[in-house]
């Protein structure tokens, strides 16, 4: 067990993750694997900071980009187009 255990209010922990609070809750409500907070006092919602790195860290990584990039490695390779010689259409 960590020697100090580290709270995130419901704004600081928007702030973590750069969201609006209705993202946070949102999550809370129908993110089974999101940490769910628990209450200091009645409306005193806080999160423990490990549970929310321990739920970023699990979340895919630039799952878009390794799909594109996937995609490009797939693609069939590009044509090389002959050299122009200035000859055809806008020629002078």
């Amino acid at each position: 067990m960590p020697d100090e255990i580290k709270t995130r209010s419901p704004r600081s922990a928007c702030e973590k993750f750069a969201r609006e609070k209705s993202w946070l809750w949102d999550k809370v409500k129908n993110d089974p694997d999101f940490p769910k907070p628990f209450y200091l006092a009645p409306g005193a919602p806080v999160f423990l900071e490990s549970e929310l790195d321990e739920w970023l860290l699990s979340r895919p990584r630039f799952s878009t980009i390794q799909r594109t990039a996937n995609q490009i490695k797939a693609s069939p390779p590009l044509k090389k187009k002959g050299k122009r010689t200035g000859k055809g259409a806008g020629a002078k």
